[in-house]
């Protein structure tokens, strides 16, 4: 893995879609970005952060979570996700993560990623 600084970060838009609804998800009525998808769009915030950096048949997995979710977010306008590496252990990544629509945060937290030999990772049998 190429050398990543901490303070390394990624900002973008999303655009909710339909099927990242809770309603989507079986909560009947909550017309509403679920918090899967956000937790999805903020590991994606986090690659972002380190998928420049990897080498040869590496890749990353979301590894440890810790989020809260702080308010609803709609279809109707873009999200706005952050990630910032604060901490590096080895293959091991920290990233303090925020969702954000209309300027309000809907989702804020923690998120780890490891770094992983694809290869590898893919023919491991499960436990």
């Amino acid at each position: 893995m190429k050398p990543l600084k901490t303070g390394a970060s990624y900002k973008g838009e999303v655009w909710a879609k339909p099927a990242d609804l809770a309603s989507a998800l079986g909560n009947t009525g909550v017309d509403v970005v679920s918090s899967p998808a956000t937790i999805g769009y903020l590991e994606m915030a986090c690659h972002h952060v380190i998928d420049p950096h990897f080498e040869g048949d590496e890749a990353s997995v979301g590894v440890g979570f810790n989020f809260r979710h702080l308010a609803a977010a709609h279809l109707d306008a873009p999200i706005e996700v952050c990630a910032e590496l604060i901490e590096q252990t080895d293959r091991l990544f920290t990233f303090k993560v925020e969702a954000r629509q209309a300027g309000k945060a809907i989702m804020t937290g923690q998120h780890e990623r490891a770094v992983i030999n694809l290869d590898r990772f893919l023919k491991k049998e499960p436990r």
